[in-house]
């Protein structure tokens, strides 16, 4: 996978397939090379030599451009603060949560604000999917909204990173307990105007937003809000994309994707009927699984009074296209006309550029966001 990063900072559209082609071209010759010539002819000092030196020699030829560009690009955003700030007293238990508020540097007066919300798949405040541990989009996110002067609260979920609490325990009224926390902790903020406080989800993390587009006495009303690859109703169908679509994308074969398909959902109806045998589906309690199937926010997001955006990118596995059509088909029927639903081209569930060919290796490779993604977050929040 790094070897088709380092190619691609020179060639951008070279193809996946290939660099799996050369490389067991290359594991054959060397099989041969190593079995049959050096270790036959030669002892193991001279085969050692023998084998090192040429590989060494070649190394050292390389351009000096290819050899430093494995290096992930520098953020490109503008000065901001960072700081840690706690969330207490979530719920009726008190816990507390680590958040880290992040600000633009020397603006004086209050700022808008956005509440990055994680979702119940998330792993820490930075990382809104467990499943790809190098693809920091929230900690991305909140600094480019600090390039455009905005404050942002991210946090670690209940029982992950530094928060206190017991993942193994998640119910669905923690994490909504813990979301009206951290957005009632944001607009307390002194550097942030109350009255222009955004709500972004990614993924799963939809599936809170419910409850603080409803909002309630006590609770500071969103203005506006962002949803990357929504998950937003039918949670049964999102989980069937999101754990198989990838070996679709793989090529396997109709007749095997069915198969998995029914796993899946025969893994869910077991959950549903409270006879799945494991403590945790898919990284969380099989109870907060079973939660989690019934809830649909699309009757809060119609009812919002606020704009809403809705993106995702052509090339995600992770999201299921189904979720922004019925969104869309939902505000359609409701009358409300301030919801904007695009799908990007080019772009993964993370919002960088990939392929889904290609989207093995974007699970171990630095995140960049794709710069179409970042254009239409920076102009929505623009106008709204």
């Amino acid at each position: 996978p790094y070897t088709l990063f380092v190619i691609r900072r020179q060639v951008p559209d070279y193809p996946g397939n290939r660099i799996y082609l050369i490389d067991n071209l290359g594991d054959v010759a060397g099989g041969v090379c190593f079995s049959f010539v050096l270790v036959i002819w030669l002892t193991p000092l001279t085969a050692l030599l023998a084998a090192g030196i040429p590989l060494l020699a070649a190394a050292m030829g390389l351009p000096q451009g290819i050899l430093s560009s494995h290096q992930a690009p520098p953020l490109r955003y503008a000065t901001l603060e960072e700081a840690p700030l706690p969330l207490s007293g979530n719920g009726a238990d008190g816990t507390t949560l680590a958040g880290t508020l992040s600000a633009p540097q020397n603006i004086p007066g209050k700022r808008p604000a956005v509440l990055l919300l994680p979702g119940p798949f998330a792993a820490d405040r930075d990382h809104p999917d467990q499943a790809l541990p190098r693809s920091p989009l929230t900690l991305h996110l909140a600094h480019h909204l600090a390039s455009e002067g905005f404050v942002s609260l991210r946090f670690d979920p209940r029982g992950k990173g530094q928060s206190q609490g017991d993942a193994s325990k998640l119910t669905l009224a923690q994490l909504q307990a813990d979301a009206k926390a951290a957005l009632t902790t944001l607009a307390s903020e002194t550097k942030v105007d109350p009255t222009q406080v955004y709500l972004l989800t990614n993924g799963w993390g939809g599936l809170l937003a419910g409850e603080l587009l409803a909002g309630g006495p006590g609770l500071t009303p969103i203005k506006g809000y962002i949803a990357l690859a929504p998950v937003l109703t039918k949670v049964e169908d999102a989980l069937v994309y999101t754990r198989t679509e990838h070996l679709a994308a793989a090529g396997f074969s109709s007749n095997f994707m069915k198969q998995q398909r029914d796993s899946v959902r025969q893994r869910i109806a077991e959950i549903r009927a409270g006879t799945y045998a494991e403590p945790l589906y898919a990284g969380i309690p099989k109870a907060l699984a079973a939660e989690l199937l019934d809830v649909d926010v699309l009757p809060q997001l119609t009812a919002f009074a606020g704009p809403v955006l809705l993106l995702r990118g052509d090339q995600d596995l992770e999201g299921d296209p189904v979720q922004l059509t019925a969104a869309s088909d939902a505000a359609a029927t409701a009358s409300k006309l301030n919801v904007t639903a695009k799908t990007l081209k080019g772009l993964t569930f993370h919002l960088s550029q990939g392929s889904r060919a290609d989207l093995w290796e974007s699970a171990v490779l630095p995140l960049e966001l794709g710069p179409t993604a970042v254009a239409e977050l920076e102009a929505w929040l623009a106008v709204n």
